[in-house]
């Protein structure tokens, strides 16, 4: 039992123990091996032309020997002979590739600087323009004067009736608007009720109270206005 016991334990260490050599996958095999190819290729273009190359230059160079290429190959397929699985193609024009070469530290606080620079030039270029266009307003003379429309100083004596005509003129304007207003509202509205006139014996009798009443306040004013009773409870 003591031996099972201890060809177990043995057989359980030996699983578990690493070995220490770790499991690659076929890609990152496969990317090995191409850098191993560029590396020798690099190596052997520099040893044969006796001159260090670029890295830019050392991996075209490698790239071009690895595919079987020749060295002086179009410059169009220079990103496919980087890695024939690159799908991403930039397009360079041509002011950017006569454009000269930046260091890093101009990339992020440069460009900010001339950003902020050219949003001051188009501030002061629209300012400019603006002011340009900005002319003395127009004044239309009232009756020949241009000093003012009471004209206090040249017609002093029409001035409350200029002033009333001014209100009179303006409050006609405003009745105007609301008869206009209400005129909209009442067309707008569909109930429209019908009133009929009254029967002929109502109308009579109607008038002959009006008489009644008429007669009454007559003979009132003519007596000197009817007696003031005293009510009852005082």
């Amino acid at each position: 039992l003591e031996e099972q016991r201890l060809r177990r334990l043995e057989g359980l260490q030996a699983t578990h123990t690493p070995v220490f050599r770790p499991e690659l996958a076929q890609r990152s095999l496969l990317l090995a091996e191409r850098s191993e190819r560029r590396r020798a290729a690099q190596q052997g273009g520099t040893r044969a032309a006796g001159v260090p190359a670029s890295p830019a230059g050392a991996a075209r160079s490698a790239t071009r020997a690895t595919l079987g290429k020749p060295a002086g190959g179009d410059v169009q397929g220079d990103a496919e002979l980087l890695d024939p699985e690159c799908t991403f193609h930039p397009k360079i024009t041509k002011a950017a590739r006569e454009r000269e070469a930046r260091p890093c530290k101009e990339l992020g606080p440069g460009d900010m600087k001339r950003r902020i620079e050219r949003r001051a030039k188009a501030l002061e270029e629209q300012g400019k323009r603006e002011l340009a266009t900005c002319t003395a307003p127009k004044v239309i003379p009232y009756n020949g004067v241009n000093n003012g429309r009471l004209r206090l100083r040249e017609d002093v004596d029409t001035l409350m009736e200029r002033i009333q005509n001014g209100r009179a003129t303006e409050q006609k304007r405003r009745n105007k608007e609301v008869q206009e207003r209400q005129d909209l509202e009442d067309s707008q509205c569909p109930f429209q009720p019908k009133v009929t006139s009254a029967p002929a014996f109502v109308k009579r009798v109607a008038a002959s109270r009006r008489a009644a009443k008429a007669l009454q306040a007559q003979a009132d004013k003519e007596n000197g206005g009817p007696e003031q009773k005293q009510p009852e409870w005082q």
